[in-house]
């Protein structure tokens, strides 16, 4: 059982495909069961359950934190990075050494296992930060090839 010393920082939501489970109500309630004074949210890639996190942690007085695991743009310098393979769409797509055998396969609902693209998780400090939080997503996603954003 957890204390109330102990806070969450990095948690997945359902928002997070493949990563998470939890809904952000259940989340904020587990948390105030637990006698934990916060719960923070990291979902893959952006703040997509941020809004009702937000919302079920008042409901619940449990103080909300933000954050965001986002994957970094593969560098050219490293051995393996390069390997480039067309889909089905006629777009090519640079992947990693452990992604190079696998096929990825657009609108059949299948999408990569995992790529091997290094990833950083930022967590949001207090209202300022929680601003560059979202500056820095609306980049990461803005400066990416659909559906496949690198910072």
């Amino acid at each position: 059982m957890p204390t109330p010393d102990v806070v969450h920082l990095a948690t997945r939501t359902c928002y997070s495909l493949r990563d998470g489970v939890i809904r952000p109500r259940e989340l904020a309630e587990a948390t105030a069961a637990a006698g934990m004074p916060a719960a923070g949210i990291a979902d893959r890639g952006g703040l997509y359950g941020g809004v009702r996190f937000a919302r079920a942690c008042a409901a619940a007085g449990v103080r909300p934190i933000y954050g965001a695991d986002l994957a970094l743009h593969p560098r050219r310098d490293r051995p393996g990075w390069g390997i480039t393979r067309a889909s089905s769409s006629g777009i090519g797509r640079e992947m990693g050494p452990a992604t190079a055998g696998r096929a990825k396969y657009p609108g059949s609902g299948q999408a990569w296992l995992e790529d091997d693209a290094p990833r950083v998780t930022l967590i949001a400090a207090d209202d300022a930060g929680f601003a560059t939080l979202n500056r820095t997503i609306t980049a990461h996603h803005l400066s990416s090839e659909r559906g496949d954003p690198h910072l």
